[in-house]
């Protein structure tokens, strides 16, 4: 888990009578479902390497867990002037903080080279670069507590139970889930498969 919130930061009125072992082990599970649910990591990496797939026809790639902050840099396996396929550095490149990293050969200031200057097989970008979070937004911790918070209080995510005469009832909604998405959507990475 990346998402540390730690017992003391949990208002009392939410932890109620619990210990303290158990609010952190409901803010680890929250933060994991958090992290899940955003489809990322939320820490912060210095000089990160990771192999990504490029899209050929766009010559871009998706760099994972945005913001960016800096990009390093960005090696291309694909066949050398020899015709031997080899991590090629590449120099035509530009990047945004939300993480797309694309070509910039044949835009003005930079040279076309006779070889592709983008490579198409998968996992073929090795790129070192720099990105998260140094501290995680405020959104986030919320909905990180109140997660745990709904999770410690209802840990099966009842909408409603009955025991003799008394009735107890969470919800309306059946089936509300237990992470405020409306908190985390603007964190919320979305994969598209080619």
């Amino acid at each position: 888990m990346t998402i540390t919130v730690t017992a003391s930061q949990v208002p009392s009125f939410l932890k109620g009578g619990a210990a303290d072992a158990d609010v952190t082990a409901a803010l680890s599970w929250a933060g994991s479902a958090v992290e899940a649910y955003c489809e990322r990591d939320f820490s912060y990496r210095a000089n990160d390497v990771v192999l990504v797939d490029p899209f050929p026809v766009r010559r871009s790639a998706q760099l994972p867990n945005p913001p960016v902050a800096s990009v390093s840099t960005v090696e291309a396996y694909m066949r050398d002037a020899n015709g031997q396929m080899t991590w090629q550095p590449l120099v035509n490149w530009a990047f945004t903080a939300d993480g797309l990293l694309y070509d910039t050969t044949g835009q003005p200031g930079t040279q076309i080279s006779e070889v592709p200057s983008w490579p198409a097989l998968p996992k073929s970008l090795r790129v070192t670069y720099t990105h998260g979070f140094m501290d995680v937004p405020q959104p986030v911790i919320d909905a990180v507590v109140k997660a745990a918070a709904n999770y410690m209080t209802n840990p099966f995510n009842m909408v409603r139970r009955r025991v003799g005469d008394v009735d107890y009832q969470w919800s309306d909604k059946s089936g509300e889930p237990m992470l405020d998405t409306a908190l985390l959507g603007k964190y919320r990475l979305i994969t598209v498969q080619r």
